[in-house]
């Protein structure tokens, strides 16, 4: 294979050091052509480099003709280089995310899928069902958290289906995580999308169960990502349960964006956050809390109570949702 950076001088990034050496040069023929109707300016594709798939965007023939004028941040994280691909190593889009992943044997090829495809999009005929992982984010925390070598062949660079519990999903920005358990502390997958995806994501009712699909990598001790991720289904949207006429005395352990922050303990009319008393009123008829004094207070920020089941069984799961009216979304919820 044949990579040349136009343009990736240490003066003008000095994390970089430059592009690869030229390895391999050139594949048959056949590849060669089937990968020249892939190099059309502006097509996403992927590309070929030490045993590892690229993602780029195609700006056009390189300025001698034999090779194609690829747009990547290969190496580098965010700096784009354009790179000169040798046609036989140009491939489909097919999922590859940023930080690249194995050439997985099977994976769209130019010379048996030269086809164009667009953003988000999967070549279906790249794959059989075969190669599909499926799996829970039960199953990941499971396997991650004990055998690391283990996680790395059954998840590393495959494509895998995840199917959650009821309510035990996150969503934040473009991601979603996948918990493995009902307090929601340990987000097992977290599933990366696209912004042509974005309005899957935003269908995602709270309390639901979802199946996401998507290229997997190891992310941790405990969790993969998914990248280029898609909502398969959603079922198991969770009743609400009634809105209690007070709701339950005791310590809270509260959430943002999938991680702990701290405890909330709530007692008859008075709470403590963050090692301060205040009072609070509460609503039996629409839930909400109006923070008088204390640190909630002070900071502006309400709550409401709310009821998912995060089990398959349906049993309730109280938490209180608190927000400052913007941004803010932090959830709380009641030790087992």
């Amino acid at each position: 294979m044949m990579i040349a950076a136009l343009f990736a001088s240490s003066a003008a990034n000095p994390g970089y050091a430059g592009a690869p050496a030229a390895v391999n040069a050139a594949g048959d023929g056949q590849e060669a052509a089937a990968g020249e109707e892939l190099c059309v300016a502006g097509q996403k594709v992927e590309f070929v480099h030490l045993n590892r798939r690229w993602p780029g965007v195609v700006k056009g023939h390189s300025y001698g003709g034999d090779q194609c004028l690829v747009t990547s941040n290969m190496n580098t994280g965010s700096f784009m280089q354009d790179l000169e691909i040798d046609f036989a190593d140009l491939r489909v889009f097919n999922g590859a995310p940023e930080r690249g992943m194995p050439d997985v044997p099977g994976r769209a090829s130019p010379a048996s899928n030269a086809v164009s495809t667009t953003p988000g999009t999967r070549a279906t005929d790249s794959r059989s069902n075969t190669s599909m992982v499926t799996t829970t984010p039960e199953e990941v925390l499971r396997i991650a958290s004990r055998d690391h070598d283990l996680a790395v062949a059954r998840y590393d660079g495959k494509f895998v289906r995840v199917t959650s519990l009821p309510g035990r999903i996150g969503i934040s920005g473009n991601s979603m995580r996948l918990y493995a358990d009902p307090s929601r502390y340990t987000a097992s997958v977290l599933c990366l999308f696209e912004p042509e995806r974005m309005s899957e994501l935003r269908s995602v009712p709270d309390g639901a169960a979802v199946t996401v699909e998507g290229d997997a990598n190891i992310a941790g001790a405990e969790r993969i990502n998914i990248q280029n991720c898609h909502v398969v289904a959603i079922g198991g949207q969770s009743a609400k349960a009634a809105i209690p006429s007070q709701p339950p005395m005791g310590k809270y352990i509260c959430m943002q964006s999938g991680q702990g922050i701290g405890d909330l303990v709530l007692s008859r009319s008075s709470y403590t956050a963050s090692g301060k008393t205040g009072f609070y009123s509460y609503s039996a008829g629409t839930g909400k809390f109006v923070f008088t004094s204390g640190n909630y207070a002070q900071w502006g920020w309400s709550g409401v109570w709310k009821t998912d089941s995060q089990s398959p069984g349906g049993v309730p799961e109280p938490r209180i949702d608190i927000t400052d009216g913007g941004k803010l979304n932090i959830h709380c919820y009641p030790p087992k």
